[in-house]
């Protein structure tokens, strides 16, 4: 027996976790090494004292009344085996540890056997992989990941009046010059510190990207501000100053925002919609914020189909070309044709170009796009003279990409010398935007497009936002104002004025000018006495069917 007990004693000492032995009311019976090397006490110094000298307050105070519940009830609630606890050294110094406590019945009463293990290496893992896994790694800052989960949480709690916030810092380039790259970070936890110190005390801001933050806006208790309201106090905040090393910056930001509601919303949802107002509050001109609504989502998925229809539609090109005739005021004889792309889909439906045109540019297939059209307008330039020997003149619009496109000279050239045509009876339609999205290239290729003899237009003249200074700087000859102006001018004093300043303004500069959109006599008359030169519009005829062209102008009179 003796040799047993001695066996037992020093696999106790030699043990490599900390084991401590107490009697039933918490006196240290026995404490080996490992114990010694974990909280700094020597064996001798702790026997016969109470085991809670190696815990931290509140514990130390309360163990004597949960080791007197236990040994009244035997049920093992307060020494649970295998769990984590707080452990405190000679040092005073707290740390985690895990613990494994065994009741042992003897003769002489009951011990308790503690397993000891100092976990503070694994936790350091356990925190980095946590802040590698939840936190921004340049800022500090919480990220998507912490995001999610603290979304899951507000929406399984069903919060209410909780806003989320997607927020998006504008062009940071002077910024970085000032600062370097690294130096953004100081820019974002600048509007971090301004936003968190005036949002309510449980907002959260998250990092999701280069200048991309996200905002849990958390409600003061019994506040009852609208979204609008909440996204007004936003739009304050993120005006203001902020102080970054020793300047004074100014940061532009537009957000998108939406109230979060457990009934309607998944996380996803949540994170989709949200960023769906940021986009479009980046189009939102006159406000740097928007409010989710239902029909942006429709908005969306409608140009995903267009999209997704335009890339099927590149292989075998299913548009046809209209044509709207443009009458001379002068001699009251058609003069030229507009050419206008239509598109009617495999399901029969016609896609309007004010919808599909805009996204062809943003997704670069204008170019296909404009250049099939100018094919079309040739050929049918081509058959006129050929068969009929007209002279009539044919508009294209040009896209401002296309204009600005280094090759387009050269293919606008191989297609007036492919077709055999007088270049003159062909003219280019530019909006006003398109010449001011690079104003030397656009110089550039319209003074070589009029040496070659091709007519410019600038179209929808009065809409865009070019400077008349501008106008001296292209070959250009004809304004066509907008029919936007033309729609009112019996009703509209000052749409009426426009015209008669646009008209009077070309004629000084030596501009021909041609008003669309007329659509009954009396608008006809009144821009007739203005001193238009050339209208389009519904009077004379909508757009039609290059076919079906020729046999109108053949019968055309101007009454």
């Amino acid at each position: 027996m003796r040799n047993a007990v001695l066996q037992l004693e020093a696999i106790f000492a030699t043990a490599i976790d900390a084991m401590v032995v107490t009697d039933a009311v918490g006196n240290i019976q026995m404490f080996n090494t490992a114990a010694e090397q974990m909280f700094g006490y020597l064996s001798q110094e702790v026997m016969g004292m109470n085991v809670s000298l190696l815990m931290p307050m509140p514990d130390s105070l309360h163990h004597h009344l949960y080791m007197e519940r236990y040994i009244e009830t035997r049920q093992p609630r307060i020494p649970r085996q295998g769990r984590e606890v707080i452990a405190k050294r000679r040092s005073g110094e707290n740390f985690p540890a895990d613990i494994t406590i065994t009741d042992v019945e003897q003769d002489e009463g009951i011990i308790f056997i503690a397993v000891i293990r100092d976990i503070s290496a694994r936790k350091t893992k356990e925190q980095h992989i946590i802040q590698l896994a939840f936190f921004d790694q340049e800022t500090g800052l919480p990220n998507a990941y912490y995001l999610y989960d603290k979304l899951a949480y507000l929406l399984k709690e069903q919060k209410s009046n909780y806003h989320l916030i997607s927020l998006y810092l504008g062009d940071l380039t002077d910024y970085v010059n000032i600062f370097g790259v690294h130096g953004v970070k100081d820019v974002i936890v600048a509007v971090n510190n301004l936003l968190i110190d005036k949002l309510p005390l449980q907002s959260l801001i998250v990092r999701c990207g280069l200048r991309h933050l996200k905002i849990i806006y958390a409600p003061v208790r019994d506040e009852l501000l609208s979204t609008e309201q909440i996204a007004e106090h936003l739009q304050t905040l993120i005006s203001q100053p902020l102080h970054v090393a020793s300047y004074h910056i100014f940061l532009t930001a537009t957000f998108g925002l939406l109230k979060i509601d457990s009934q309607q919303y998944t996380v996803e949802k949540l994170l989709d919609h949200v960023d769906i107002a940021l986009h479009f509050a980046k189009h939102n001109i006159g406000s740097c914020y928007q409010v989710f609504k239902t029909e942006f989502t429709e908005n969306l998925h409608r140009r995903a189909l267009i999209v997704q229809k335009l890339h099927n539609a590149m292989n075998e090109m299913p548009f046809q070309l209209y044509l709207q005739p443009q009458i001379s005021l002068a001699t009251q004889h058609i003069i030229g044709v507009e050419a206008l792309i239509r598109w009617q889909d495999t399901d029969g439906l016609w896609i309007s170009p004010a919808e599909f045109i805009p996204i062809a540019e943003t997704i670069g297939l204008i170019k296909d796009i404009t250049l099939w059209t100018l094919k079309k307008a040739c050929a049918i330039v081509k058959e006129w003279q050929k068969n009929t020997h007209h002279q009539y003149s044919c508009a294209v619009n040009i896209s401002a990409q296309v204009l600005c496109t280094p090759a387009f000279l050269h293919e606008i050239t191989m297609l007036i010398v492919e077709n055999e045509l007088d270049p003159h009876v062909l003219e280019l339609e530019i909006t006003e935007t398109a010449l001011m999205l690079s104003i030397d290239t656009a110089i550039s290729t319209i003074t070589e497009l009029s040496a070659l003899g091709i007519s410019i237009s600038i179209d929808d003249f009065g809409t865009g936002l070019s400077s008349l200074a501008y106008l001296k700087l292209f070959e250009i000859n004809r304004l066509k104002i907008d029919q936007s102006f033309i729609t009112h001018i019996l009703t509209d004093v000052h749409d009426k004025k426009m015209v008669t300043a646009i008209i009077k303004l070309a004629h000084e500069l030596g501009y021909q000018v041609v008003c669309e959109g007329v659509e009954n006599k009396v608008q006809l008359a009144l821009v007739q006495q203005l001193g238009c030169d050339e209208v389009q519009g519904y009077y004379f005829a909508k757009p039609m069917p290059s076919t079906d062209f020729l046999a109108f102008a053949e019968n055309f009179t101007f009454e």
